[in-house]
């Protein structure tokens, strides 16, 4: 059960990972920015706002390439920000299951923490 307790509670504790939310070459304040931006564009893209796997899946990766970020960068990112952890099952089946509201709860914690960092 503590495996997967992440899909039932609200906030994370993100201390024991928050070396995982550095990216090379990207300052806190780039990937929060970054990660922001992904949260509020799925509500402009109509597929990825009905939060299905496949469709999260599609965004992601365009997203990426529109906005010059490798998918294994920001998929972790996703992955620790939805989860708190590095390892996980699925990660667009594990956002679709954790639900909109918890991962935009979760994204918005991760972009404040972010803030708060230095480069």
């Amino acid at each position: 059960m503590p495996y997967l307790s992440f899909f039932f509670g609200g906030s994370l504790d993100y201390g024991p990972v928050l070396d995982k939310l550095k990216v090379k070459d990207r300052t806190p304040a780039e990937v929060a920015t970054t990660l922001e931006a992904f949260a509020q564009d799925i509500e402009r893209d109509p597929e990825a706002r009905a939060f299905t796997a496949p469709a999260l899946d599609a965004f992601a990766r365009g997203f990426c390439e529109r906005n010059g970020w490798k998918n294994k960068d920001l998929f972790m990112l996703l992955r620790v920000a939805v989860t708190g952890r590095t390892a996980s099952p699925s990660l667009f089946d594990t956002m679709a299951l954790c639900g909109k509201d918890r991962c935009r709860l979760r994204i918005r914690d991760v972009v404040a923490l972010l803030r708060t960092q230095k480069a």
